[in-house]
């Protein structure tokens, strides 16, 4: 029996066939301390399991689906090495239990003041 397992990195990097979802950054440039809060927007027919959040293609946040909802929050706080590209995609298991990734969103580059 071989087992694979797929490492955060890969998540964010691997090539995905479903429609992307967007992203939204509340802010572009914040200070070390602050909290940025991304937002991710799945499509509304998308029968994913997960929000995957990513920074520079690794994995930074999880969250599992949640009932009917389509955006998807997660707060980021700040420091000097947060400055970088996020995005997010959502994954779904098929009927054989494989994970399938979306495209990635199109990322939003943070500023961190300062550094």
């Amino acid at each position: 029996m071989r087992c694979s397992l797929v490492t955060s990195q890969e998540i964010c990097s691997s090539p995905g066939t479903l429609p992307a979802p967007r992203l939204f950054l509340d802010r572009l440039s914040a200070r070390q301390g602050d909290t940025a809060m991304l937002s991710c927007l799945v499509p509304l027919d998308a029968p994913m399991t997960r929000i995957v959040f990513c920074k520079d293609g690794k994995e930074i946040s999880v969250q599992p689906k949640g009932g009917n909802t389509i955006v998807y929050d997660s707060p980021y706080t700040v420091s000097k090495e947060s400055a970088g590209a996020f995005s997010c995609l959502y994954q779904l298991k098929d009927d054989n239990n494989q994970e399938n990734n979306s495209l990635p969103s199109d990322p939003w580059d943070l500023h961190v003041d300062g550094w």
